[in-house]
């Protein structure tokens, strides 16, 4: 199962760790490999600019085959837009029920040329109940 995000979870404990997690469309989809047994974490879903990933727009077939979806829903991906490709993938991660709703969830993309990190969707939970 090739990856189509990166999440990095923080915990929110004493013992707070952060660790990437690769995360794909079919497994957040079905909710497999979601049900991580924490209190609190804050999933930031973070992409960069600059990604070799855009040499494929053209190409909606192999983007299809490297997501693992449909060609018709790959314009939905945002190759060629980082920002937009967050904004995606946050709204992807809230519609999982498997996720806590108290959890936070944001989405950051980082600028390879500046160096910097813009916040694309600020920390909220994922649900409000």
């Amino acid at each position: 199962m090739k990856p189509s995000s990166s999440v990095t979870l923080v915990a929110e404990s004493p013992q707070s760790c952060s660790r990437n997690w690769v995360y794909s469309d079919e497994s957040v989809r079905s909710s497999e490999g979601l049900l991580l047994a924490a209190a609190s974490f804050h999933l930031i879903v973070l992409h960069h600019t600059h990604c070799s990933i855009t040499r494929l727009a053209g190409d909606a077939d192999k983007l299809a085959h490297y997501f693992q979806i449909p060609e018709s829903e790959v314009k939905a991906k945002s190759v060629t837009d980082p920002y937009a490709a967050v904004a995606a993938d946050v709204a992807l991660l809230r519609a999982v029920p498997a996720l806590p709703a108290k959890w936070l969830l944001s989405g950051l993309v980082y600028d390879v040329a500046t160096g910097l990190v813009k916040t694309v969707v600020p920390p909220a939970p994922i649900r409000t109940s």
